[in-house]
């Protein structure tokens, strides 16, 4: 299947990209980004426009999904996903809501369990979309930039070590996370503490 899009890509270009991250939306379990790179290798000045096709089929492909899982449920989530990742999407939607979508468009998860996903838990649509932008654009402008300003060999780093690079992002993530959880908690803890001061005196 590897070899099939690669081909179908070369062949068609930013239409090949849209359709194999359309299908990946969708039902395909292959993963657009080593296409976009290997297509802006051969054709940095087309760079960004590959970026905006795989982007495109994304959200296009999302919204189809999407009403899968609104009208199809659990069992359609259950069907289509890996136990690992609808446990770890269950956690994060629960907890996260709308922010999981954003958090899940820049993982490992594909995204067709997150539109699923979506779609059973009644996100709004519009939103999901945003979040999707949001997540994948950068995952997908930014592949695209590496390659237009730096060249073949980044973009070659890159797609040898996609997965470490999307395990290094999540926790980076997960870091600043903390981390302004912890600057809003003391934020909000210093006023309380200082009331609590003053009523002390006061007594």
């Amino acid at each position: 299947m590897f070899e099939s899009f690669s081909q179908f890509a070369q062949e068609y270009g930013a239409w090949g990209l849209f359709f194999i991250t359309f299908v990946e939306s969708l039902f395909s379990p292959v993963i657009p980004d080593p296409f976009l790179l290997a297509m802006a290798v051969l054709h940095p000045e087309n760079a960004w426009l590959y970026a905006f096709a795989c982007l495109s089929g994304t959200i296009l492909g999302g919204c189809i999904t999407y009403y899968v899982g609104l009208f199809g449920g659990r069992p359609v989530l259950n069907k289509f996903g890996q136990p690992e990742h609808i446990r770890k999407l269950d956690e994060i939607m629960d907890r996260y809501g709308l922010w999981a979508v954003w958090f899940a468009g820049i993982s490992p998860i594909p995204h067709k369990i997150t539109a699923i996903a979506s779609g059973v838990f009644r996100l709004n649509l519009l939103h999901y979309n945003l979040a999707t932008v949001v997540s994948r654009g950068p995952r997908f402008f930014g592949q695209a930039a590496l390659v237009y300003y730096f060249g073949e060999p980044v973009a070659r780093a890159f797609r040898e070590n996609m997965h470490m690079v999307e395990k290094g992002v999540v926790v980076l993530i997960g870091v600043a996370i903390l981390a302004v959880g912890v600057w809003y908690w003391r934020k909000r803890k210093q006023p309380l503490a200082t009331e609590a001061m003053s009523e002390t005196v006061v007594e």
